[in-house]
C-alpha cells in the first residue's frame, strides 16, 4: 500500500468517526432540560441540569420547540432574565419563587439564547421570614458575594432547511 493510499484510508476512517460522533450527539440530545437551583454556602446558589453537576454556568442543547424549566429549591427569590438570543422567548424577567413552582420557557426558534439568574429581594417571602412555613431559616449562612447564574441554550432545528 502506498503512502498516498494510507493517507486516504486514514482520512476516510476519520471522516466516518467524526460523522458518527456528530450524528450520535444529535440523537443523544436530552429529552428534557430541567434546571434546579440549590442553596450553596459559597455564593448562595448554584444550579444543575437534569440533576447533573452543580455549577454557576450551565449550557444545554435542545431541539426547536422544546422547553426548558427552572425550579428554585433555594429560599431566596430569584429572577430569570434573557440577555441575548432571538426576541420574544422571555419578554420580561420572570420571578423564580423561593421554594416555588417552576418557570417553563418554550424555545421555538433555532439560535443561541443566554440567560442570567440574579437575586430578586421582592420575591422573598413577606415579612423577612422566607421559608419559615417550610421549617427553613431565612438567612442560611453564605460566604462571599451571591453568584450570578448563567445559562446558554443552543436550540437546533428539528429538521434541515429545504434547499
Amino acid at each position: 500500500m502506498t503512502s498516498r493510499n494510507v493517507k486516504m484510508l486514514v482520512a476516510g476512517v476519520a471522516a466516518l468517526v467524526l460523522g458518527a460522533a456528530s450524528a450520535g450527539s444529535v440523537s443523544s440530545m436530552p429529552a428534557r432540560a430541567d434546571l434546579t437551583i440549590r442553596h450553596a454556602v459559597v455564593g448562595c446558589h448554584v444550579w444543575s441540569v437534569n440533576d447533573g453537576a452543580l455549577g454557576v454556568a450551565q449550557t444545554v442543547v435542545v431541539s426547536e420547540g422544546q422547553s426548558i424549566s427552572v425550579t428554585n429549591r433555594d429560599d431566596c427569590g430569584l429572577r430569570l432574565v434573557q440577555t441575548a438570543g432571538p426576541e420574544g422567548v422571555l419578554s420580561t424577567a420572570k420571578t423564580v419563587e423561593p421554594l416555588g413552582p417552576l418557570v417553563r420557557v418554550a424555545m421555538h426558534e433555532p439560535g443561541v439564547y443566554r440567560f442570567v439568574v440574579t437575586d430578586d429581594p421582592a420575591a422573598d417571602y413577606a415579612g423577612g421570614d422566607a421559608g419559615q412555613e417550610f421549617g427553613l431559616a431565612r438567612s442560611r449562612p453564605t460566604i462571599g458575594p451571591d453568584n450570578v447564574l448563567t445559562l446558554t441554550v443552543r436550540v437546533v432545528p428539528t429538521r434541515l432547511p429545504s434547499e
